[in-house]
């Protein structure tokens, strides 16, 4: 079974990310397997790390969370980057800050980072070198994974929700709808709505 350390405090520049950072190293240092966690918007751990852009990530802590939320099937790595101090992470970004609107409606919404935590227990992949072969296939991503493309200035479209991207330029894709341009009296929320014999938090527009 896994130990779990929590870092936190609501006060900025106590040494959060500077402990988390050389605790998790200093026992990867003594053979222990270490998983960090960013659970931060500002992705401060993510950047102290080297991974200077958090913003541009595929995967991260947001993406998971809203996975589980949605009872969307997730791998134990998945997302997790390898550092070459001998740690892992889960990276954070601005995403995060979006989720936690989310969360509030979510039943049980303080188990579901215990979830995950539980999923990458039993899964942490081996830091291992990759084999060549492994090296040469091609890349796929996986579906629902993907980033769109805006059709106003070229740009990837950032995840607010599953379902829901925005872009810099004003431009904004839902699933249901598609493209749209946005207007300062809308506002994004989930919303929980039967889909079969599930229900899923969804995203939805409301206007102030």
């Amino acid at each position: 079974m896994c130990k779990i350390i929590a870092i936190a405090n609501q006060k900025g520049g106590v040494g959060k990310t500077t402990t988390t950072s050389n605790l998790g190293i200093g026992l990867a240092k003594q053979g222990k397997k270490v998983l960090l966690i960013d659970a931060d918007a500002q992705g401060s751990l993510t950047a102290s790390l080297g991974f200077t852009e958090p913003d541009s990530l595929e995967v991260t802590l947001a993406t998971i969370m809203g996975n589980l939320i949605n009872d969307e099937e997730i791998e134990p790595g998945e997302g997790i980057l390898h550092h070459e101090e001998g740690i892992d992470l889960m990276p954070g970004n601005i995403e995060l800050s979006g989720l936690e609107v989310s969360l509030v409606n979510v039943m049980s919404r303080e188990t579901v980072l215990r979830s995950y935590i539980e999923i990458a227990e039993n899964g942490l992949p081996e830091r291992k070198e990759k084999k060549k072969e492994d090296a040469d296939k091609p890349k796929t991503k996986k579906k629902g994974r993907s980033k769109k493309v805006c059709p106003n200035c070229g740009r990837k479209m950032k995840q607010q929700f599953i379902g829901l991207q925005h872009c810099k330029c004003g431009m904004s894709w839902k699933k249901d709808i598609g493209y749209f341009e946005r207007t300062g009296d809308m506002v994004f929320a989930l919303e929980r709505r039967k889909v079969g014999k599930k229900t899923k938090q969804c995203p939805v527009i409301r206007y102030r």
